[in-house]
C-alpha cells in the first residue's frame, strides 16, 4: 500500500488509483487565457470560475453548470447533467485543448466550484466552492458526500490526476458561508478566502479557531485562513463591518505577502491585529486590497471605489512582488491610493479594469475595458515573459434581422461574451479576443436594452470568469 499524503491522514480518506507524475515544486498559477475552451449546453449554461495549469501543460477547469452540458470542446460528446439547480464541475484538458476527463458533483440545490490550486507536493488538485444540502462527490461511494450545516456551506476537496475524489471537508455554520478562492505557496501552506455569517470554526482538524461575523441581520464578513499541509489551522482573519463583505480572491507573493481582494460596504477595519486600518466605502460597495504577512499580520491595505458598486475580483503577483488587480467599477473611480489622482470613468453600466501596484501597494497604472452594458475582469494570470493576461465578460451588440410581411426588421440585442486581453508590463495591449455565446433567446445569457435582471442573476454573472488553454 502506497504511503498516504498528509491531507489523507487528516481526513481519513484513501486515494483510489492515483496515477501520474509527481508535481513537486510545480508552480501554482492560472493559465493565460490564450485559447478559449468552450463548453456548450442545452441553453441552461455553464461558467468557468477557476483554472490552473500543471507543469506538463494539462489544464484543469472548475465552475458551475445547469441542465445538460457537453464538456468535450472537440467533436466528441461528453454530456453531464446537474443533479439540482446547479452543480459543480471539474474538467481536465491536455496541452492541445483536448478533453481528458470531466466530472460533476452536487446536491439538490445550488453548487459551484469557485477556485482550484495544485498541490506542490503531489499530483492532486485542491478545489474550493460552495454548496447547499448534501454534496455528493461520487454517487458510487456512499462515504463521498458532505452534509451541510446551514443554508449554504463552503467545501474544500482534493481530487487525484484522474478525477477520483481523495478527501473532502465542509466548512460553515448555520447560515450563509462559502469559499471563493485558494492559493498554495511552494512551502505547502494553503490559503483560502471567502465569506461567512455568524460563528464559524475555521479549524478543520481539531476545532477551536472560531470567528464571529460583525454583520447584522445575517450579513456576511469576508475571511482569509491559512492551513498547513497537515490540515491544522495556522490562523484565520475576518474582514467585515456591519453589512455584506467578502473576500473574492487570494494570491501569494514572492515578497512574503498574502494578498486578499474583495468588496465591502460602509466602514471596515482591515487590520486584524491591535492596529487600526479603517476604510469607508464611497458608494454602495467598494473594492479592497489587503496585504497580510505569511503569519496573518496587516502590512498594507487600501480601497477602490466611487458612488456606485465597485469590486476587486482577481489578484495575481509577479516574480518581483508586483500586484495586479482585476475587477469592475461604475462611474468615476480614483485608482491611486496615494495623494495623487488617476481617475477612470466607466463608459457603461459597469466596466472592467486591470491595475498594477508595487509590492508596497504603490500605484503604477490602470486600464479600463467596457461596453455600454455590464462588463468585468474576473481572472488574472501573470505572464512569465512579462505583463499580465486578464479574462472576464463583456457585452457585445449583435444585429438580428427577421422578416415581417416581406420586410426586414432589424433589432440590436446585447449578448454576453467571454473576453481576454494581454497587457505588457507597462499596461499596453498586446492582443485581445472575445468569445460570443452561441445562442440567443430564452435560457441564454443574452439580454435586451430594457431587460431587468434580479439580484441573484446579476450576482452570478458578476462571478463569472472565462478560461482557456495555455499557449506558451
Amino acid at each position: 500500500m502506497a504511503p498516504r499524503t498528509t491531507w489523507e491522514l487528516v481526513f481519513g480518506r484513501s486515494s483510489r488509483g492515483r496515477r501520474g507524475r509527481l508535481a513537486a515544486g510545480a508552480s501554482v498559477r492560472c493559465e493565460p487565457l490564450e485559447r478559449r475552451a468552450l463548453l456548450s449546453g442545452n441553453g441552461a449554461g455553464s461558467s468557468v470560475l477557476g483554472t490552473v495549469v500543471d507543469d506538463i501543460g494539462d489544464t484543469y477547469l472548475v465552475g458551475s453548470f445547469k441542465g445538460t452540458v457537453d464538456f468535450d470542446p472537440g467533436p466528441g460528446v461528453v454530456n453531464l447533467t446537474s443533479r439540482g439547480r446547479s452543480d459543480a464541475f471539474l474538467v481536465k484538458l491536455d496541452a492541445a485543448g483536448g478533453l481528458l476527463w470531466a466530472k460533476s458533483f452536487g446536491s439538490a440545490g445550488d453548487d459551484a466550484a469557485r477556485g482550484i490550486a495544485l498541490n506542490p507536493l503531489g499530483d492532486d488538485v485542491f478545489v474550493v466552492g460552495s454548496f447547499s444540502g448534501t454534496l455528493v462527490l461520487d454517487p458510487a461511494d456512499p462515504e463521498a458526500s458532505l452534509v451541510g450545516a446551514g443554508r449554504r456551506d463552503g467545501f474544500i476537496a482534493s481530487f487525484d490526476s484522474e478525477g477520483n475524489d481523495v478527501w473532502a471537508r465542509s466548512f460553515g455554520g448555520s447560515l450563509m458561508d462559502g469559499i471563493n478562492s485558494i492559493a498554495i505557496d511552494l512551502s505547502g501552506t494553503v490559503y483560502v478566502g471567502g465569506e461567512f455569517t455568524g460563528s464559524v470554526d475555521f479549524d478543520l482538524l481539531h476545532g477551536g479557531t472560531v470567528l464571529t461575523s460583525t454583520g447584522r441581520g445575517g450579513r456576511t464578513d469576508g475571511f482569509v485562513a491559512a492551513y498547513s499541509l497537515l490540515g491544522g489551522c495556522l490562523w484565520a482573519r475576518a474582514v467585515g463591518g456591519g453589512k455584506d463583505d467578502a473576500v473574492l480572491g487570494v494570491a501569494t507573493s514572492p515578497a512574503g505577502l498574502v494578498v486578499a481582494v474583495g468588496e465591502f460596504e460602509q466602514t471596515v477595519d482591515f487590520d486584524p491585529g491591535p492596529g487600526v486600518a479603517r476604510r469607508q466605502s464611497q458608494g454602495d460597495a467598494d473594492g479592497f486590497v489587503l496585504a497580510l504577512s505569511r503569519a496573518g499580520e496587516h502590512r498594507w491595505s487600501f480601497s477602490l471605489g466611487g458612488r456606485d458598486d465597485d469590486a476587486v475580483r482577481a489578484v495575481a503577483c509577479d516574480a518581483a512582488g508586483n500586484v495586479f488587480l482585476g475587477g469592475e467599477f461604475e462611474g468615476s473611480v480614483d485608482f491611486d491610493p496615494s495623494s495623487g489622482r488617476t481617475t477612470l470613468r466607466s463608459g457603461g453600466e459597469e466596466d472592467g479594469f486591470v491595475a498594477k501596484y508595487s509590492a508596497e501597494g504603490a500605484f503604477a497604472w490602470v486600464r479600463g475595458f467596457g461596453s455600454p452594458k455590464e462588463d468585468g475582469i474576473f481572472a488574472l494570470a501573470v505572464d512569465p515573459s512579462g505583463g499580465v493576461v486578464a479574462g472576464g465578460r463583456r457585452a457585445e451588440a449583435v444585429s438580428e434581422t427577421t422578416w415581417l410581411r416581406g420586410r426586414p426588421q432589424t433589432r440590436i440585442r446585447w449578448r454576453e461574451a467571454g473576453y481576454a486581453v494581454k497587457l505588457d508590463d507597462a499596461g499596453r495591449t498586446v492582443w485581445s479576443a472575445s468569445f460570443l455565446a452561441a445562442a440567443v433567446g430564452s435560457g441564454s445569457d443574452s439580454h435586451d436594452d430594457d431587460d431587468d435582471d434580479d439580484d441573484d442573476d446579476r450576482e452570478e454573472r458578476r462571478r463569472h470568469c472565462y478560461a482557456s488553454v495555455r499557449g506558451d
